[in-house]
Parts: C-alpha cells; sequence; structure tokens
C-alpha cells in the first residue's frame, strides 16, 4: 500500500510539472510569436486603411485593453474592440471638421481678419499602435533616450509617408505613434501646428493626459483623451506669453517652494522653542512657589520679561535685619496685624517695580493686590468694553480701594489673599525648615502655603494667555487639564513634557499628499478625405 501511494504521489507531481511547462511553453510561444515591426512591413500593412480610418492597428491594441480583455466572450470582445475603434475613429473626425487651422502670413492664429489676409484648412491626424519596435540594439531597451528616438523615427517616416495633412499653412498633419511592448509614444506635428502644439504642450498631453491610461492599459481612453485635448489647443491657438514661461516658472517653483517652506519651518520652529522656553519658565516659577521664593520678573499679559533698571535708578535702601530666632517666637506680629515676614514678602514686589522697567520700557503697572504687569499692556486690556477696570485680571480683587483702608481693613496683600483664594489647592503638603519654634514653622508653612496658591491664580492666568499668544502648540484642551493639575499623570508633571505639545514639534510632523485623475469619453465613425501631403516637422514623445 504504501509503494502504491509512493507511486501516485509521484504521478500527480509529473502531472504538475508537466501542466505548468506547458503553460510556461505556451507563454514564451506567444511571446515568440509577438511580431516586431519594421517599417516596410508597417506601411505595407496599413497603406489601404489610413485613407479610410486614420488608425493603423494591425495587432489589434484598442481592442485588447484592459477594459475590453477581461471580457470571455469572443462577441462581446469583438463588440467591445469596435467600440473602442468606433470612439477613436469618431474623435478624429470631430477634430478634422470642426477644428481646423487658421494661419496668417504663414504662421497660426486663431482670429479671422477682414483686413488681414487669412487661410483655413483642416487638420488631419493619424494613429499608429503596435506591440513592439524591431530595434536595431535589443540591449538599449532601458535607455529612454534611444527608446524615444527609434520611436520618433518610425513616427516621422510614416508621417511623410502617408503624407498626413494639408500642405496650407506650413503643413496641418499629427501622427501620434505608441510601441506598447516598448512603452513608447510619440507625437508627430507638421511645421504649421509647431506654434501650437509646442514642447511644453507635447509634453503636457504626453505626460498628464496619457500616461495614467497607458499605465492602466487603457490605450483607447489614452488616445481619446490625447485627441481631445489638441482640439483643445487648436481652439486655443499659440500659447499666452504666461503659457510660454510656464517652464521657466515650474523650474524656478521648487526653489521658491523649497525656500518659502524652509523659512516657514523655521520660524514654526523658533516659536515652538519660544513657547517651550515659556512653559519652562513656568515649571521653573512652581517650584520657586513651593519654597515661598516666587517673584514675578515679567508681564502676564504679553509673557515678555521685565527690563532690569539701570544700576543707580531705583536703588533700594534696606533697614537692619531682625533676629531670626525672635521672629520665629513671636511670630513677627506687629500692631497692624501684619508680621514682618507678610512686609518683606510684600516688600518683593515693590522690589520689581524699584529695580525692573516693563518690557515696553515704561514703569511696571503694580496693582494693590501685588500682581505687576506691563504698563502698555494693563492700559490696552483696560481699554476693551468688556473688561472690569477695577478688578484684577488673576485673583479678580477690586483695586479700587486706597492703600490706607486696605492695611486697616484687610492687611497686606498676602493677608487679604487669605480671603480671596479658597482652600483645595494641589499644594497641601508642609515646607519644613531647621531651628525656630513650632509657632513659627506654622506661619512659614501658612506663608507658604499662601505664597503657592497666590501663585497658581497668576499660573493658570499666564497659561490661559499663552493659549491665546500661541494657539498652534497650546490648545484650551490642555490648559483646562493644566489647570486642573492632569499635565497626563502626576500633577508635578513639567508642562514641556505634556504628550499633546512634544507631538506638536515641527520637527514631528510629516505630511503627505495624494493626487488621482482619469476620464474618457465616446463618439461615432464617419469617413475621410484622403491626405494633403504634409509632412512631419518635428514633435514630442516619452515613455510610461
Amino acid at each position: 500500500k504504501d509503494l502504491v501511494s509512493i507511486v501516485i504521489l509521484l504521478a500527480c507531481v509529473c502531472c504538475s510539472f508537466i501542466g505548468n511547462g506547458g503553460k510556461a511553453e505556451a507563454a514564451l510561444s506567444r511571446s515568440s510569436s509577438q511580431k516586431r515591426w519594421i517599417l516596410s512591413s508597417l506601411e505595407s500593412e496599413c497603406d489601404n486603411d489610413m485613407a479610410s480610418t486614420r488608425i493603423c492597428d494591425p495587432e489589434k491594441i484598442f481592442g485588447s485593453s484592459s477594459s475590453s480583455s477581461s471580457s470571455n466572450n469572443n462577441n462581446e470582445h469583438e463588440s467591445s474592440a469596435r467600440s473602442s475603434i468606433d470612439q477613436i475613429t469618431s474623435a478624429i473626425h470631430e477634430l478634422e471638421s470642426n477644428h481646423p487651422l487658421i494661419c496668417s502670413n504663414g504662421m497660426a492664429t486663431t482670429i479671422v481678419s477682414t483686413t488681414i489676409p487669412t487661410t483655413t484648412t483642416e487638420v488631419q491626424m493619424a494613429i499608429v499602435a503596435i506591440s513592439k519596435m524591431k530595434l536595431s540594439h535589443e540591449n538599449f531597451t532601458t535607455d529612454d533616450n534611444y527608446m524615444i528616438q527609434q520611436g520618433k523615427n518610425m513616427a516621422v517616416a510614416l508621417h511623410n509617408h502617408w503624407g498626413v495633412g494639408n500642405i496650407q499653412c506650413g503643413g496641418s498633419g499629427i501622427l501620434l505613434f505608441l510601441s506598447i511592448q516598448d512603452r513608447v509614444v510619440y507625437i508627430s506635428t507638421s511645421n504649421g501646428l509647431k506654434s501650437i502644439l509646442t514642447k511644453t504642450r507635447i509634453d503636457h498631453i504626453v505626460d498628464e493626459v496619457m500616461k495614467p491610461y497607458l499605465r492602466e492599459e487603457d490605450y483607447a481612453a489614452a488616445v481619446l483623451q490625447a485627441i481631445r485635448c489638441i482640439q483643445n489647443y487648436i481652439d486655443k491657438g499659440p500659447p499666452s506669453v504666461w503659457e510660454r514661461y510656464i517652464p521657466l516658472f515650474l523650474s524656478m517653483l521648487p526653489l521658491v517652494i523649497g525656500g518659502g517652506f524652509m523659512f516657514h519651518g523655521r520660524r514654526l520652529k523658533k516659536e515652538y522653542n519660544t513657547v517651550h522656553s515659556k512653559l519652562s519658565k513656568i515649571d521653573h516659577n512652581k517650584a520657586l512657589a513651593l519654597m515661598g521664593k516666587y517673584k514675578c520678573h515679567s508681564c502676564p499679559i504679553c509673557l515678555e520679561d521685565f527690563v532690569p533698571k539701570k544700576k543707580d535708578v531705583g536703588v533700594r535702601v534696606r533697614g537692619p535685619k531682625k533676629n531670626k530666632s525672635d521672629e520665629d517666637e513671636i511670630g513677627g506680629a506687629d500692631g497692624d496685624g501684619r508680621n514682618d515676614k507678610d512686609k518683606e514678602k510684600d516688600s518683593l514686589l515693590q522690589d520689581t517695580q524699584q529695580e525692573y522697567l516693563g518690557s515696553d520700557g515704561r514703569e511696571i503697572q503694580l496693582l494693590r493686590c501685588g500682581h505687576a504687569f506691563d504698563k502698555t499692556c494693563w492700559e490696552t486690556w483696560t481699554a476693551a468694553p468688556s473688561r472690569n477696570i477695577y478688578q484684577c485680571p488673576i485673583c479678580k480683587q477690586d483695586i479700587r480701594e486706597d492703600q490706607s483702608s486696605a492695611r486697616n481693613s484687610q492687611g497686606s496683600g498676602f493677608a487679604r489673599m487669605r480671603q480671596v483664594i479658597p482652600n483645595g489647592s494641589h499644594f497641601e503638603e508642609s515646607n519644613t525648615f531647621g531651628g525656630g519654634t513650632s509657632s513659627g514653622m506654622f506661619h512659614r508653612q501658612e506663608r507658604n502655603s499662601i505664597n503657592y496658591r497666590m501663585y497658581q491664580l497668576e499660573r493658570n492666568f499666564r497659561l490661559q494667555r499663552m493659549h491665546f499668544h500661541h494657539p498652534r502648540y497650546i490648545h484650551q484642551s490642555q490648559v483646562d487639564r493644566w489647570v486642573r493639575g492632569d499635565n497626563g499623570g502626576s500633577i508635578n508633571d513639567s508642562l514641556v513634557q505634556d504628550a499633546d505639545f512634544v507631538r506638536s514639534d515641527p520637527d514631528r510632523v510629516d505630511n503627505n499628499n495624494n493626487s488621482s485623475s482619469g476620464r474618457h469619453g465616446s463618439g461615432s465613425s464617419s469617413s475621410f478625405s484622403s491626405y494633403g501631403g504634409g509632412r512631419s516637422g518635428g514633435g514630442g514623445g516619452g515613455r510610461w
């Protein structure tokens, strides 16, 4: 039984190899049987049909495109092939009948004048499609210039042999040549059409109009779209001055765009670095506030740094320093309810005004609550109709009261903060310093807590202003999270390490663009007149 099984298995393997070999042999046979065309054989094959059909397609290329070859029924295949040829024939008839070449003094024009003599002649066209050219050097098939030159030689020779186009206006003939396996397309034009079908326009027809269809093996659609584009160019006439200089403009455009993107990218990176620096300062100031050592050095509205005054301006004279142990024991309280530490902390705000100018070069606007601003920013802020000019934008305290009533009724700025700042701040831990009594430690902890909570109000205001000045990198959703103390993790997370902010770094952003095109139409066939003896004057082509 095992021997029989082995024999059967070997038989199956042999049959499989024989079948695959047969398929490979058939494919090789089809490849070898594919004709390689030379000029003389192509002329003899199509001479009798060109005057009536304008199409030389000896291998039925237009009937074997991807849209028709998918059919398994021979009748459907023939019908589809006939339909493609009819559409091309109809498009050529439309070109020759309704889109004449108008010239004046031998130059193509679109204006028929009564004072300047003009000549009108019909445009004539031929389409040639073969599977492969017979090349003198088969090893050069990867050389695009060589292959395009071979296509040009055959297209120009066929153009001249059939006499495509009339001789008026310097010639009005067009021949479109396709070699499918060689992936070569060439458009030959008479001299009379060279001012209309310029190299730029022919390149556009080949590269932008035909190649998308040729790559999809929809050869009939490629030819149809090329004919319609040629019709449009003939109706327009010679290109305008702007169109003539499009190649120069396009050659310079990458440099201009590249320079623009480089400048724009540098500007974005500079702004990102500025935002990064400002967020780092906020993180640093948070640490200072936790230690009770925060001091304002920039305007909360514009976020620009204050400018130090010159040495001889606003020099502060300090009084004798009190004994630290005495302050700890008695808490530093005096008759007006303010302890010496509160007075010293209030003096830090006054130091800011005495030692610095605003970023605008003017004296700093110091409010009664202790917050400081650029004077220009404060004037602009209070000039807005919707803003309350009697209220600090940060802590919302009323700033209309005079200094004496403020002291008698509520004490220092930090004492007033005890009333306006609610409890429940994220700062709840005690800051322990060595030395002193428990009463002195309590006062230091309370003062540090008030300092931090006062800073929190300013920090939240600054974050909102960051969003105002830099909406590209700071979004409102980020500000809301930061104000809540949720930076994507612990409340102690750094702002500059926020995931959304890191992702907005211009160096991490990539953009992709996609484009697509393609469509084709239909028509009906008709009869043609004989070719008028035109000759080729050149043209252009390419490979797909």
